[in-house]
């Protein structure tokens, strides 16, 4: 029996505790959306994983939502479903502007005035035209290869960190041989709760993954290549 534990997926912190949320680019806050980059919300997700993933008899633990989490979601937080937005402006609407994040961005060399700017500016055409594309060079077309890096960097950063720290922490509760997989999406800037990842990392860090397959094998395609033994 494994345990499943959710993490960065949470409205009762986003509400009882507005400043831990996501905030987009036109200052909207997403209280279902904990930012991973605050080092308060980063310790708090780390405690949750390794409090509620190693239950008694559990051999190991699926960790849901252990990245980044953004605008998408569905029932009671879909407040867009007359808008069909496209995987890069769910990408651009899914940027953090919190005063973490927009330190992060400027460590990776973007202005957050000015990226917030041209993340509006890019979104403008969208709510007439709907869909702006699908792929990161999307987001590279929308926003510039620059802008797009920074983002990217900084928000890969934040999520290994804390991939790497919510598995340990888990490790450090569990028993020997107790397995720890991530829900994960091979594409590093998607969000949600199978969270984008390197897959290279990812299967350094953790036992597993696991994959959303609804659509198709193809998302396993790139952790099989980095698979250790058969």
């Amino acid at each position: 029996m494994h345990s499943w534990a959710v993490l960065a997926h949470n409205s009762r912190l986003g509400a009882d505790h507005p400043d831990t949320s996501v905030v987009n680019a036109y200052g909207d806050r997403y209280p279902w959306a904990p930012c991973i980059a605050q080092p308060a919300v980063r310790a708090y997700l780390t405690d949750l994983a390794a409090e509620a993933a190693v239950r008694p008899g559990a051999r190991g633990t699926e960790l849901e939502s252990c990245g980044w989490y953004g605008l998408a979601h569905l029932h009671a937080h879909d407040k867009i479903s007359g808008v069909t937005l496209g995987d890069a402006a769910q990408y651009l609407m899914s940027l953090c502007f919190c005063p973490d994040c927009r330190t992060g961005y400027a460590e990776a060399g973007a202005d957050a005035d000015e990226l917030g700017e041209t993340v509006r500016r890019a979104l403008e055409p969208t709510w007439s035209a709907g869909a702006s594309g699908a792929g990161w060079p999307a987001v590279e077309k929308l926003i510039g290869a620059g802008p797009a890096a920074a983002t990217l960097a900084w928000r890969t950063r934040a999520a290994r960190t804390l991939q790497e720290s919510a598995v340990a922490a888990v490790r450090a509760a569990a028993p020997p041989g107790f397995l720890v997989l991530l829900h994960a999406d091979p594409s590093a800037y998607h969000c949600g709760a199978n969270a984008g990842v390197d897959p290279r990392h990812v299967l350094g860090v953790a036992d597993g993954v696991v994959v959303p397959c609804t659509g198709g094998p193809e998302l396993l395609a790139p952790f099989a290549e980095h698979r250790a033994g058969p």
